[in-house]
């Protein structure tokens, strides 16, 4: 449905209120009778909805056009057209009409309206005297033509300094009435005008300046000011802002210019990458290689090549990245740009942990941060210690992770880096999620997601998004965490972001096998793990093959849930994820109680045992509640006395988990879940 637009009228006693979308008959009438002071005849009417078509504001002109050309006249208490104008001549179409109600005007107060419409729809009187001044064409009351012109319906002041033209089509047909040489050697006055009057800082107003230099033809100054408007607008996150201004000053870009080229191109690339547009960057980044290598500077073209390596990484191709990275850093090592080597060791460390490399990720990121802290790099020092947490919450350390994102999130805010402050707060909303304080997770989760925004920053928005599903998903809101993770699978295939995109299919399969909706878990599922193989992403694919397995099994396709379960459990030992093992375990331990194999289940859950003397806890896992129920259903069915805290750590957990749900409903919902459900019965009857 239309959102409603509405006009307030000015009449003899009060303001009259019209609804601004297509007037009807009797709003017409009550239009005509607020401006003529008296019922229209119904000849007047018919002809007004005729030519209007139910616009208000051409039906307001066509009134105001009659009024002032002494058509109408009034007989018998109503207004009629004049004798002699029963087929009066109004102009065909509005545009016409328009230009004929400004050719009434007084050609000073003519004059004044054409120069303010050269200054744009809105416009600053201070600047609009100067205009008239330069023109030589001052008026003699400018005050007195603005009023004239306010009077006439040209224009509405928004405040003392700055009116507005009343229509669009008002302000575009005393913009066009004027002879295009006219205008542009207006818009050159203009320029000349605001030069003069912000000399001083003129910051504010390279947008303006840019605009009428380009109607003036002034390419060189225009392509000046587009520069400067876009990095303004880029550093404050205005994306889309500054991807216009810096495509309109690529265009006045000579042919021959390579390095304005490349500046240009380079800083629109910075933009592209902020917003995940990935193809527009593989784009521009092959006509910068060309421009580097035309241009024959080791710089442009090692710029270059780091950029493509963090193309490269953010469409998910980390074995593709980490090569190009090392290349990148061969390069700059030969250079001797240590400036440059920092960014390369963040990339081939995130690349290295993408892939399972966890020592090379740690030894490429300690380099950099060396190399940062020696420079006195406060950016990538901040950048490298959010790249370290990442490291230590993969490895399961989450308390040091904790304490990395912490230290960047404060470098973050002393420099005041608004980019850099969401990418820890996602992370310690990550951290609070794997500690399970879901409720924390939530706080540091929305702060990120609306930096994330504020910035444009998708693929951040993505992640957030991701995390939030499963926050969600853990305090059984499952509609809400449906919400969430459809929005990040969807942004992630706009950008191009396969790792995401396969996060986002796993983290569905999870919702859809909570719900009992297991064939569509499985087919997400198989999805995301396709797209890990693609990627070279182990780490997702054990994720992928454990959620498919929970489904496999809830559909008793048992041997291929075991399967399922055993890949799962292959790479969490490549990666020597051990409490992540704890699942696909917990897994094998069920489907070996289904079978009857009371001795395999519990040696899957001596296992399990064995992993949480050692970490003590299952800080990081998805579903550490099932984990601890299965082996309390295994080892009080072998009457092991240790089923009692196994029991006690579900409990607790369960509870306390609970406790974070503030909806009454929401919160029944969670306990009330079938395996929750469970927990809680086995607790009372081993209380009783």
């Amino acid at each position: 449905m239309a959102t409603k637009r509405i006009v307030t009228l000015q009449a003899e006693t009060e303001p009259l209120e019209i609804d601004l979308e297509r007037l009807d008959q009797a709003s017409l009438a009550t239009l005509a009778q607020a401006h003529l002071g008296g019922k229209a005849s119904a000849s007047l009417l018919a002809l007004i909805n005729s030519r209007a078509e139910g616009n208000p504001f051409f039906a307001e002109q066509i009134l105001r056009y009659a009024q002032e050309e002494g058509l109408l006249t009034e007989q018998n208490g109503q207004w009629v057209f004049a004798p002699g104008q029963e087929v009066p001549a109004l102009p065909v179409d509005v545009n016409a009409l328009l230009v004929a109600r400004l050719d009434q005007l007084v050609q000073e107060v003519k004059e004044t309206v054409q120069s303010a419409a050269i200054l744009g729809r809105e416009f600053e009187t201070r600047v609009l005297a100067r205009l008239l001044e330069l023109q030589e064409s001052h008026p003699g009351d400018l005050t007195g033509a603005l009023g004239i012109a306010e009077h006439e319906a040209i224009w509405a002041a928004l405040s003392d300094i700055r009116y507005i033209f009343r229509h669009a089509l008002m302000w575009d047909a005393a913009y066009n009435m004027q002879l295009h040489a006219r205008r542009q050697t207006l818009h050159a006055v203009v320029v000349e005008a605001l030069e003069s009057l912000y000399a001083n800082d003129l910051s504010n107003h390279y947008g303006e300046l840019a605009y009428h230099a380009e109607r003036a033809h002034l390419d060189e100054k225009a392509r000046a000011y587009l520069f400067k408007a876009a990095d303004t607008a880029k550093n404050a996150y205005q994306n889309s802002q500054a991807d216009d201004y810096y495509t309109r000053a690529l265009r006045l870009t000579p042919p021959n210019d390579l390095a304005g080229q490349y500046d240009l191109l380079l800083a629109r690339l910075e933009v592209y990458q902020t917003q995940g547009r990935l193809d527009e960057c593989q784009r521009d980044l092959q006509r910068l290689d060309e421009l580097a290598r035309n241009l024959g500077d080791s710089e442009h073209i090692l710029e270059i090549l780091i950029r493509n390596t963090e193309i490269i990484y953010d469409k998910g191709e980390a074995a593709q990245s980490l090569a190009s990275g090392l290349q990148a850093l061969s390069l700059a090592e030969s250079l001797q740009s240590s400036k440059q080597a920092i960014r390369i060791y963040i990339m081939l460390g995130n690349a290295a942990q993408r892939l399972g490399g966890y020592d090379q990720a740690q030894e490429f990121a300690q380099k950099g941060l060396t190399l940062a802290r020696a420079l006195g790099d406060r950016l990538m020092e901040c950048r490298l210690l959010n790249t370290i947490g990442m490291f230590h919450a993969e490895q399961n350390n989450l308390r040091l992770a904790t304490e990395n994102f912490h230290q960047s999130l404060e470098l973050s805010r002393q420099v005041s880096d608004l980019r850099l402050q969401a990418r820890p707060l996602a992370n310690l909303g990550m951290t609070a999620i794997r500690r399970g304080d879901f409720v924390q997770a939530r706080l540091y989760s929305e702060q990120s997601l609306a930096l994330a925004r504020q910035i444009g920053a998708r693929n951040g928005e993505t992640v957030i998004l991701g995390n939030l599903g499963f926050i969600a998903s853990s305090l059984g809101n499952y509609a809400q965490a449906s919400e969430y993770t459809e929005a990040s699978l969807r942004i992630a295939r706009e950008i191009g972001d396969k790792y995401n995109e396969t996060i986002a299919l796993i983290n569905l399969s999870a919702q859809f096998g909570a719900l009992g909706e297991h064939h569509k878990a499985i087919q997400s599922a198989g999805k995301g793990l396709q797209i890990a193989y693609q990627i070279g992403e182990q780490s997702a694919a054990a994720w992928a093959y454990t959620y498919l397995a929970h489904s496999l099994f809830a559909i008793e396709k048992h041997e291929e849930a075991e399967e399922a379960y055993q890949n799962a459990l292959r790479i969490r030992r490549e990666l020597n994820q051990l409490v992540l093992a704890t699942e696909p375990l917990a897994g094998q331990a069920r489907i070996a109680t289904a079978r009857g194999e009371t001795q395999r289940a519990r040696q899957v859950v001596d296992e399990i045992l064995s992993i949480l003397e050692q970490s003590g806890n299952l800080d990081g896992t998805d579903q550490p509640l099932r984990v601890y129920f299965t082996c309390y259903q295994v080892l009080k069915q072998a009457n092991d006395a240790r089923a009692h805290s196994m029991l006690e750590n579900a409990y607790s957990l369960l509870q306390a988990r609970s406790t974070q749900i503030a909806d009454e409903v929401n919160r029944q919902r969670f306990l009330e879940s079938e395996e929750n459900r469970a927990i809680q019965t086995a607790w009372q009857q081993m209380k009783v």
